[in-house]
């Protein structure tokens, strides 16, 4: 077993599974709907997989993304069932609800009815309060030439803030939020994180916006839940 898949908090794993699943979601999309979105989504994917040591073949192009999108993450997917199955399930949480939305504004009935059945399941095994999923789905603003991607992500952010809200405080742990870049990113694995952790603090890193770093939103999202 990798030496990164030691036990994270309900905290760490429902945020950064859930935000996975989310970039891991919206990947394929992106790169359809605007591949100038595809590099930050892929850069942030490509960092998180590292810190839990399931590694992650991501193209860099966008358009081979969108057409190996499928057994991409059927490979990823396995691996992380293999070694991080305590976060898997918030990944595929995540992924099924940007599936979810995205078959939703395209009216698609059975593939709506699958991801549906996925997430409910998801929330019952996970002993999540029953969160209706369509309420965030019909806030999510179609254009003429498509779903809004911000739209898109805002409405993933308040879905997830529903759903850390519903969590126990935790004391010990950190929320962290810089950009990614360097040397930030390189700080980040050989400072902040183990300075945190040598005081007994559990770092979770802002995830960010789809398409830029906007991280205002996020740090709201861990007021009641992590110190900051």
């Amino acid at each position: 077993m990798n030496q990164n898949t030691k036990s994270h908090s309900l905290l760490y794993n429902i945020y950064n599974g859930i935000m996975m699943g989310f970039f891991l979601g919206t990947g394929g999309f992106a790169s359809n709907a605007d591949s100038s979105r595809y590099p930050s989504l892929r850069k942030r994917l490509l960092n998180f997989s590292l810190e839990i040591g399931v590694p992650l073949d991501l193209p860099e192009d966008s358009e081979k993304y969108k057409n190996e999108a499928g057994n991409i993450l059927e490979s990823f997917l396995g691996e992380l069932n293999r070694n991080r199955i305590d976060l898997s399930v918030f990944v595929i949480f995540g992924i099924s609800f940007m599936e979810y939305c995205i078959h939703k504004c395209f009216n698609h009935e059975e593939l709506i009815q699958l991801n549906k059945k996925t997430l409910n399941m998801i929330m019952h095994d996970a002993h999540l309060t029953k969160i209706n999923i369509d309420e965030y789905a019909n806030n999510i603003e179609i254009k003429r030439d498509g779903i809004s991607m911000n739209s898109l992500h805002s409405v993933s952010l308040s879905l997830v803030n529903e759903i850390i809200s519903q969590l126990p405080e935790e004391e010990k742990t950190a929320f962290v939020v810089m950009p990614f870049s360097e040397p930030y990113d390189s700080n980040y694995v050989s400072f902040y994180r183990p300075l945190m952790s040598k005081f007994g603090y559990e770092t979770i890193r802002a995830w960010g916006d789809i398409s830029q770093e906007n991280y205002y939103p996020m740090s709201l999202l861990q007021n009641e839940s992590a110190d900051q």
